[in-house]
C-alpha cells in the first residue's frame, strides 16, 4: 500500500494562527463587534434607499435624516398607542392571578388532595415572581427596553455608527476596505455584497413573520373569546426572532392562560396554535429560508443559540447576519474561490 505524507508549509501554519488569533481576539471584544456588526447591518439597509435618492439630486444626508427621524417617530407612535393598553391588560391580569391560581388549586384538590399544599406554595411563589416582574415592568418601561438592546451605551453606539456609516458616500465599502489586506479587498466586497442582499431578505422575511403570526393568533384569540389576547398577539409576533419555536413558546402561554378560563377553551387555543405552527412549517419558512435566504432552519436556531450564549440579546440580533456570510464564504470555499 503506497504511503502518503502530508506537507503543511510555513506560510500555511502562519495563516492558521493568524485565524486562530483573529477568532480569540473577536471573542474577546465580541460586544463590540456585535455593535459594529449590527451598525454596519443596519447602515447597508439604508444604503440602497439613499443612492436611489441621491440619483433623484436629493442630498444623501437629508435622505439619511429622513430615515431616521421616521424610524424613531413610527417607534414613539407604536409605543404611544400599544404601551397604555398593554399596561392597562397586564395590571388585569395581575389583579386576577389570584382567581387563577385559586382554580388551579380546586382542580387539583379533586383529583390529588395530597399534593394541594405544596402546589399551594409553589403556586403563591410563582405569582410573587410574577407581580413583582409584572410590576417593574410597568414602572420602568424604559428601562426594560434598553436592558433588550444590551444597555443605553450599545444602543447608541449602534445608532451613532450606523448613522455616520450611512451619511458617507461609499461609507460601508471605505470602512470594509479600510479592514481588509489589500489581496483580499476584492473578494471581500464581493462576499459582503451577497451577504447583505441574504441579510436583507431575511429580515423583510421575518418582519412578515411576525406580523402574519402576530395578526393570525390576535384574530383567532379574539374570535374564542381569549382574554388578554392583544398581549399574547404581540408576544407571538416578538417571539418569531426565534423561528420555529417561537411559535412553541407563545402558544404554551397563550394556552396555559386560556385553560385557566376553560379547559375546552385551552384545548380550542392549543389547536389554532397548531394550525398556526403547520402554516408557518410548511408555507413561509420554506419561502423565507430556503428559497430566499438560502438557510435551512436548522441552522438559523443553532445560530440563534449560539449567538445568545455567546453575546446575549445583541447576538442574537447578529447571529442570522453572520450565519448569512459564513455560509457564503463557505460555499465559495468549497468552489475554491478563496484561499486561506
Amino acid at each position: 500500500m503506497e504511503k502518503r505524507t502530508i506537507e503543511i508549509s510555513w506560510p500555511t501554519i502562519f495563516r492558521i494562527l493568524l485565524v486562530f488569533l483573529l477568532i480569540v481576539f473577536l471573542y474577546a471584544v465580541r460586544d463590540i463587534a456585535a455593535i459594529l456588526f449590527l451598525a454596519l447591518v443596519i447602515a447597508s439597509a439604508i444604503d440602497p434607499l439613499a443612492q436611489w435618492f441621491e440619483k433623484k439630486g436629493v442630498s444623501r444626508i437629508f435622505t439619511v435624516l429622513a430615515v431616521y427621524l421616521t424610524a424613531f417617530g413610527l417607534i414613539g407612535l407604536l409605543v404611544y398607542l400599544i404601551v397604555p393598553v398593554l399596561l392597562t391588560e397586564i395590571r388585569e391580569l395581575s389583579a386576577v392571578m389570584p382567581a387563577y391560581v385559586e382554580k388551579i388549586n380546586s382542580f387539583i384538590r379533586t383529583i390529588q388532595p395530597a399534593t394541594e399544599q405544596n402546589l399551594t406554595e409553589t403556586l403563591k411563589g410563582f405569582l410573587r415572581q410574577l407581580e413583582g416582574s409584572l410590576g417593574l415592568v410597568a414602572s420602568n418601561s424604559l428601562e426594560a427596553v434598553i436592558a433588550v438592546f444590551g444597555g443605553i451605551t450599545s444602543l447608541v453606539l449602534t445608532v451613532v455608527i450606523s448613522f455616520y456609516l450611512s451619511i458617507q458616500p461609499r461609507g460601508i465599502d471605505n470602512f470594509l476596505r479600510a479592514l481588509t489586506p489589500l489581496h483580499y479587498e476584492e473578494y471581500v466586497m464581493d462576499l459582503w455584497t451577497r451577504s447583505k442582499r441574504k441579510i436583507g431578505r431575511w429580515a423583510q422575511g421575518q418582519l412578515l413573520l411576525g406580523f402574519v403570526v402576530g395578526v393570525a393568533v390576535y384574530i383567532g384569540l379574539l374570535l374564542l373569546g381569549v382574554k388578554y389576547a392583544l398581549v399574547l398577539a404581540i408576544i407571538a409576533g416578538i417571539a418569531e426572532l426565534m423561528p420555529i419555536v417561537g411559535v412553541l413558546i407563545s402558544g404554551t402561554i397563550a394556552v396555559l392562560l386560556a385553560a385557566v378560563q376553560d379547559l375546552f377553551l385551552g384545548a380550542m387555543v392549543l389547536l389554532l396554535f397548531v394550525i398556526i405552527q403547520q402554516f408557518e412549517n410548511h408555507v413561509i419558512v420554506p419561502q423565507v429560508m430556503r428559497k430566499i435566504v438560502g438557510l435551512s432552519p436548522v441552522v438559523v436556531i443553532l445560530s440563534l443559540l449560539i449567538g445568545f450564549r455567546l453575546g446575549g440579546i445583541l447576538g442574537m440580533l447578529i447571529s442570522v447576519p453572520v450565519a448569512a456570510m459564513l455560509s457564503e464564504f463557505w460555499s465559495d470555499f468549497e468552489k475554491r474561490k478563496i484561499e486561506v
